[in-house]
C-alpha cells in the first residue's frame, strides 16, 4: 500500500499504532502581564540584595478634600486669552476657567471644583473646538 507510512498529508499529526490520530497539541501560553510584572520584581529584588519597595498610600477623608480650584501647568498658550474651557481626561467634560499666564506656562482658576487632578496629566484649553494652549500639570 502506497503511502501507508510513506508520507504524512496529515498536518503534521502522526496516527497511532491504532489508527487513531494523538490529541490536538494546545498553543503554548505565554505568561499574562502581572505574571511578567512579578518576575522582574523578583529578579530586581536578587539582583538589588533582595529588597523590593513597594509604596501604597490611602487618602481618607471627606471628598471635598480631593476638591481643586486652582491648577497650575507648564506649558504654553498658542493664543493668548483670558478665558477658556479646560480638560485633563480625553472624556471629561470641560471646565471653564480663567487663564492667567507665567513665566514657564499658565495658571488655571477654574469656576467649579474638579475631582481627580494629578500631577502628570496634560491640561489642554480650548476657545470653542480650538486648542488654544497645553501644559503638563
Amino acid at each position: 500500500m502506497i503511502g501507508s507510512g510513506f508520507a504524512n498529508f496529515g498536518g503534521g499529526r502522526k496516527r497511532q499504532p491504532d489508527g487513531s490520530l494523538p490529541p490536538p497539541r494546545l498553543p503554548r501560553q505565554r505568561p499574562g502581564f502581572w505574571q511578567t510584572v512579578v518576575v522582574l520584581a523578583l529578579a530586581l529584588a536578587v539582583i538589588y540584595g533582595g529588597y523590593v519597595w513597594v509604596i501604597k498610600r490611602v487618602v481618607v477623608g471627606p471628598s471635598e478634600s480631593l476638591a481643586v480650584e486652582t491648577i497650575s501647568a507648564r506649558g504654553r498658550l498658542y493664543v493668548r486669552v483670558n478665558y477658556a474651557e479646560v480638560k485633563w481626561r480625553y472624556r471629561s467634560p470641560a471646565v471653564p476657567a480663567a487663564v492667567e499666564e507665567t513665566e514657564h506656562g499658565f495658571r488655571l482658576e477654574l469656576e467649579a471644583p474638579a475631582y481627580g487632578v494629578a500631577a502628570g496629566q496634560t491640561a489642554v484649553l480650548y476657545d470653542d473646538d480650538v486648542v488654544v494652549g497645553a501644559g503638563l500639570l
